[in-house]
């Protein structure tokens, strides 16, 4: 049998999906797809649109996420859906990945940053709040575990919050594929996610099973990936607090991070990051903290010295 050119059109998430979980695991990916690999759409250039539009037209199926944003027409969502009823090539629609709810005070890297910031894309404001106050990096480890800045109460609506947008999602998009269902069932019972938009190795397995099914391939073999490793480049620790007051009970070290795909003594982390923070002008500081994590740690009696606002 001929075999069909597959193509991936999607965020960071595809070419780890595909690439460590899907093709791995299943023995007739090879035999089954001419694969034309991923397309990533936060890395495309003005000059990559030419040979990207040329792989779409030349792919039979093509595996996308729900793409709105990016600078090429032709790898959105809808524009993909037009092409593919006119071309009657085969559209499979899985959802992005975003997930974090266990994450409080967790955000995108400041815009104030430069390239030099050390944790790729991602910030604490918890670890900031505590290097404006002046503490050390053994106080900033207690506080970011042990002082509780939010309720168990809005803890959970957020979580709950969370898991309804992901399905709605789902819905909007009218994806083929969905796991909105596994996250409303695991989010406490294993850590799901890294930072937002990078989901451990339990994500990528569920979805690779539910994939597979959706491309005909029954063969996917689960020990042939155990191994496999999720979007670990960088995260923290789930916060201490938050973990005791959703009741989770998945296994998360308090003590490691994971730093440039390696894991890390947190200390270490925290230790990058302030030393990161003593040379940034403290006007930049106080800005990218904002003002609800100062605040709430001022009321929690345990940052005298931060002054926001």
């Amino acid at each position: 049998m001929k075999k069909q050119k597959l193509l991936i059109i999607s965020n960071c998430q595809g070419p780890a999906l595909f690439g460590r979980f899907i093709r791995p695991g299943a023995p007739s990916f090879e035999s089954k797809w001419d694969w034309l690999g991923s397309v990533e759409v936060h890395k495309i250039q003005a000059a990559d649109a030419g040979k990207i539009i040329e792989r779409i037209e030349q792919a039979d199926v093509i595996c996308t996420q729900p793409i709105q944003n990016s600078s090429l027409e032709e790898v959105k969502i809808e524009s993909l859906r037009d092409h593919a009823t006119k071309r009657g090539k085969r559209l499979v629609v899985f959802p992005a990945l975003h997930f974090d709810a266990l994450f409080f005070a967790h955000a995108p890297r400041s815009s104030e940053w430069g390239k030099d910031y050390p944790f790729g894309a991602t910030e604490d404001a918890v670890i900031l709040a505590c290097y404006l106050s002046g503490m050390d990096v053994k106080e900033t480890q207690r506080v970011f575990h042990e002082v509780p800045l939010s309720t168990a109460e809005a803890l959970g609506l957020a979580l709950a919050v969370n898991v309804q947008q992901f399905h709605d999602r789902e819905q909007k998009f009218r994806t083929d594929i969905r796991i909105s269902d596994f996250y409303a069932d695991w989010a406490l019972k294993k850590r799901l996610h890294y930072i937002k938009s990078h989901p451990t190795a339990e994500v990528y397995r569920e979805m690779a099973i539910r994939l597979c099914g959706q491309l005909e391939m029954g063969d996917f073999v689960l020990e042939r990936v155990i191994d496999a490793r999720g979007n670990d480049q960088f995260s923290l620790p789930v916060k201490g607090w938050v973990k005791s007051s959703l009741k989770a009970d998945f296994t998360d070290d308090p003590e490691m991070a994971n730093f440039e795909n390696k894991p890390v003594p947190f200390g270490e982390v925290i230790k990058k990051l302030h030393q990161f923070y003593s040379h940034q002008p403290r006007e930049s500081l106080l800005r990218a903290v904002g003002d609800s994590v100062p605040h709430r740690l001022r009321a929690a009696g345990v940052a005298p010295l931060l002054h926001v606002g």
